[in-house]
């Protein structure tokens, strides 16, 4: 699932306008709606993929890869970590 459509989808179920929402998350409006219509000029930064997982009760292992993001705490863990990059490589090729 895109993250445009998780993103509306939650809103929808939780009651929330986008004005709603705005607010919660400290953007405007109009950048939440560039968001759920996908307008690829609007890539949402680590930091509002956090506050909008945490106002809507998402998990950020769901919004993140939703958004062609890895979660901040993986990201971390992969470039501090020797030999992580080289692991995971190791298992997509084996998977594929």
């Amino acid at each position: 699932m895109k993250i445009g459509t998780l993103l509306h989808t939650a809103r929808e179920r939780h009651g929330f306008s986008l004005d709603v929402l705005a607010g919660k998350v400290k953007v405007s409006a109009s950048t939440l709606s560039r968001i759920e219509n996908h307008d690829q000029s609007r890539v949402p930064s680590a930091e509002l993929l956090g506050r909008l997982a945490k106002a809507l009760d998402l998990s950020p292992d769901e919004v993140f890869p939703a958004a062609g993001r890895l979660p901040p705490d993986v990201t971390a863990w992969l470039l501090t970590t020797p030999g992580a990059l080289g692991g995971v490589r190791q298992k997509m090729k084996r998977a594929a």
